[in-house]
């Protein structure tokens, strides 16, 4: 399926006069389509072509050897080229998941002697030549933790964050299947809440409002008087693991996952407020400077074993919840009052968010080449 930043390369590549063609690799071509019809439809009719190309194909090599730019969302497929690419003017470009949130690192520990190596490559033989970051604030954080020469990464923004200027300003329509427009302008509230969980990885299952004093009918009632309706958007890999089951009832509460819209950055301008804890969908919406309520399970061990890399307090703008009874006053809270915690949304914006000026496109080509081409290719993985 189409994530955020796929998809949002994808359209804005297609509005371009200087891009003639976008290769999609995908892992199964029919099931892509099939998933993305509606999207499908949505970016194709300009001049840009979009091929799709399956992984493993044979028609991948002509593809690279087609392309200018060559974006990497997931998987070392396409990074392999880079160590056999005789053109010095393609450049292979990693797009990474979003803002980390967690540590990271890319030293290793000796586990006998406890000594800590680092290896270091040239840079012509490192599969990306630019890794673009959202703020000074990532890129630092790239540059150190993950052992990246910082003359790579670059403060290009991500192609959401172009792409939620555009759908924020009206100047673009989401692209959505014909159900969730239904959905959304049939919900009949006076608000929208998004509650948005990340991915703990290995560790333990999400749990959905992880307060021992929960009450889903209070929560339910609640909501109905503010006339709110509630979105749960779970990570992908959790939506078959019946998590929300128990919550959805199709009308003060709705699924929002990846049937409803695989890319979030299409769907966040319709919600008034965002709940998560401290998935990197709170930066994306921090684009929107609306209210962000954190609830964090403090009892998964993800967050003892990965550990925070950014103090939550200066740079997670919202409230941090750990009881229901507060969940409740802090939900009427920001829905009547959508000014709280302005000051601080101001201070995490300007240090985590682009500037809205930078387009994403754009700043990759000032980057990588000079003397722009009258027409080139991407592939994106």
């Amino acid at each position: 399926m189409f994530d955020s930043d796929t998809l949002s390369v994808v359209v804005q590549s297609v509005k371009r006069s200087d891009i003639d063609t976008v290769f999609l690799l995908v892992s199964s071509e029919s099931k892509f389509i099939s998933s993305n019809k509606y999207a499908l439809e949505s970016i194709t009719g300009s001049d840009t072509e979009v091929k799709i190309i399956e992984e493993g194909s044979s028609h991948l090599p002509s593809a690279v050897a087609q392309s200018q730019f060559i974006f990497i969302r997931n998987g070392p497929e396409l990074a392999g080229y880079r160590f056999v690419n005789t053109n010095s003017e393609r450049k292979f470009v990693r797009i990474f998941h979003g803002f980390a949130k967690a540590s990271g690192g890319f030293r290793e520990r000796n586990a006998e002697s406890g000594a800590v190596s680092t290896v270091r490559l040239p840079r012509r033989f490192r599969p990306i030549d630019i890794y673009p970051v959202a703020s000074d604030v990532e890129l630092f954080y790239r540059s150190a933790a993950e052992g990246i020469h910082p003359a790579q990464v670059k403060k290009c923004s991500y192609p959401k964050y172009t792409r939620l200027k555009r759908l924020r300003t009206g100047k673009d329509s989401p692209i959505l299947p014909e159900k969730t427009k239904e959905s959304l302008g049939n919900d009949g509230c006076k608000s929208r809440i998004l509650y948005a969980p990340t991915h703990k990885g290995t560790y333990e299952p999400t749990e959905l409002f992880p307060f021992s004093d929960f009450d889903l009918q209070v929560l339910r009632e609640q909501l109905e008087s503010l006339d709110v309706v509630l979105y749960i958007r779970m990570h992908i890999h959790e939506e078959q693991a019946g998590i929300y089951d128990e919550y959805i009832d199709g009308d003060i509460i709705k699924y929002a996952g990846h049937g409803f819209s695989p890319s979030a950055a299409e769907i966040l301008p319709e919600f008034d407020v965002l709940i998560t804890d401290y998935s990197s969908i709170y930066t994306e919406y921090l684009a929107l400077d609306r209210p962000i309520l954190f609830i964090i399970d403090d009892t998964n061990p993800y967050w003892t074993n990965k550990g925070l890399a950014f103090d939550d307090e200066k740079y997670t703008p919202g409230p941090k919840i750990s009881d229901f009874e507060d969940f409740l006053l802090e939900l009427e809270n920001h829905i009547t009052d959508q000014s709280r915690y302005c000051r601080e949304r101001e201070f995490a914006i300007n240090s985590l968010v682009p500037d809205r000026d930078i387009d994403f496109l754009d700043c990759i080509l000032d980057n990588c080449i000079e003397g722009k081409p009258n027409r080139s290719r991407d592939i994106v993985q």
